[in-house]
């Protein structure tokens, strides 16, 4: 777990790293544990910020993992704000609240 936390840090802050280069380190990461949460969130995010919505809208499989994992729910609420879905979003938001 050292070695993965490790590389994860290496991927999040290293800021010559160009993304989708990080987004495939992340993807390396996954196949050696694919419910890490952490990661996957991480991967999530690093989409949202290179603008590739569709892809990162797969915040699903943490939520797979952990329904009650409250990050995984608002990161999805924000990559359908993104995508323009508002109505899909609101339903998560009510959802989270009830």
């Amino acid at each position: 777990m050292f070695i993965l936390t490790t590389i994860l840090r290496f991927c999040s802050f290293n800021k010559w790293m160009k993304s989708q280069e990080s987004v495939h380190s992340y993807d390396k990461i996954l196949e050696l544990n694919s419910k890490d949460t952490v990661v996957l969130d991480n991967k999530g995010a690093r989409l949202v910020e290179i603008g590739q919505y569709k892809e990162a809208i797969k915040f699903d499989k943490m939520i797979e993992i952990d329904s009650k994992d409250a990050a995984a729910w608002h990161n999805k609420e924000v990559v359908l704000e993104k995508l323009r879905k508002h109505q899909e979003a609101l339903d998560l938001y009510d959802r989270a609240l009830y």
